[in-house]
């Protein structure tokens, strides 16, 4: 369904290509030949970059291959990262886009447009200690989000308070019925 996606690198007078995009592919294809499965041993329909490219290019190429791919990765904040550096890989040259040209999906798509203003929010205004808890699935992505309707301080103080109850340890009668109450 996803090419490999490759760029010729000259070591001397010998050309090698580099993949860019495609590693769990390319191993997978390594693997059913290493098994002996004689039809996966050759890649096929590889997309070629010939043209040069500077490493912000490289960048924006594999970021967006894997947003693509994978729908936007499924942990929340290797998603929410990828999607920043992608925005700000297009402000940067050869694209020398706006943030609001930047943040805009390739295909015209309303949902994955508020996704990406979502990721770009919690990641540029949710408090850090909210952040961590979130990323540590102590924190759903609804309340997350429902916390950057909030000021700096109150959401320093609820990243404090929501800390220090995921920091109570109690293994007693009824910490089953605690930590499901904590959830």
């Amino acid at each position: 369904m996803h090419n490999l996606v490759v760029y010729p690198r000259t070591d001397g007078k010998q050309t090698k290509y580099v993949l860019l995009s495609g590693e769990r592919r390319y191993k997978a294809l390594n693997y059913l030949q290493a098994r002996g499965d004689a039809k996966w041993n050759t890649v096929k329909n590889c997309r070629v970059v010939t043209t040069p490219l500077s490493d912000n290019e490289k960048k924006v190429m594999l970021l967006s291959a894997n947003l693509q791919v994978r729908g936007g990765f499924a942990n929340e904040m290797i998603r929410r990262k990828a999607v920043a550096e992608l925005v700000s890989c297009l402000q940067a040259e050869p694209y020398n886009l706006t943030a609001a040209e930047a943040k805009r999906p390739s295909r015209s798509n309303a949902h994955q447009r508020a996704q990406i203003d979502k990721d770009l929010s919690i990641e540029k205004n949710l408090n850090e200690g909210l952040k961590d808890l979130l990323d540590r699935g102590f924190v759903l992505r609804s309340e997350a989000e429902s916390f950057l309707r909030m000021t700096p301080e109150e959401q320093r103080i609820a990243a404090q308070m929501l800390q220090q109850l995921y920091a109570i340890a109690y293994n007693g009668p009824g910490s089953a019925a605690i930590q499901d109450e904590k959830k």
